[in-house]
């Protein structure tokens, strides 16, 4: 009988590690969404970019920047809950192209940009 248990104790142990070594690998996060979308043409000034990850961040090691193509910028503290990364958006004085730059640090460590 303690044969019996040690092979069954095995079969779980193998089986448990199979599940578990994929899922920690799928950890890091990707960007999920955001708002306004990529590449979206708005006709009013954004108060916020918020940026919707696949799993929760670390809200201690997030860095956010939205900047024009003419140097202009707008760089607020940025928020965490959860998954969700909001950056404030300080009046910017020009229309034109802005890019949304970040690096967030998912919850296995491992940064993300």
């Amino acid at each position: 009988m303690n044969r019996w248990y040690a092979r069954l104790l095995a079969a779980l142990l193998g089986v448990g590690l199979m599940v578990a070594v994929p899922v920690a690998a799928s950890a890091h996060t990707d960007l999920a969404g955001s708002a306004p979308a990529e590449d979206t043409v708005v006709d009013r000034a954004v108060t916020s970019v918020r940026l919707t990850f696949a799993s929760a961040l670390n809200p201690d090691l997030v860095n956010a920047v939205v900047a024009g193509d003419e140097g202009n910028r707008a760089v607020g503290d940025p928020t965490v809950r959860g998954r969700v990364l909001t950056v404030p958006v300080q009046p910017l004085d020009r229309a034109g192209r802005y890019e949304v730059s970040y690096r967030v640090v998912s919850s296995d460590g491992h940064p993300v940009t």
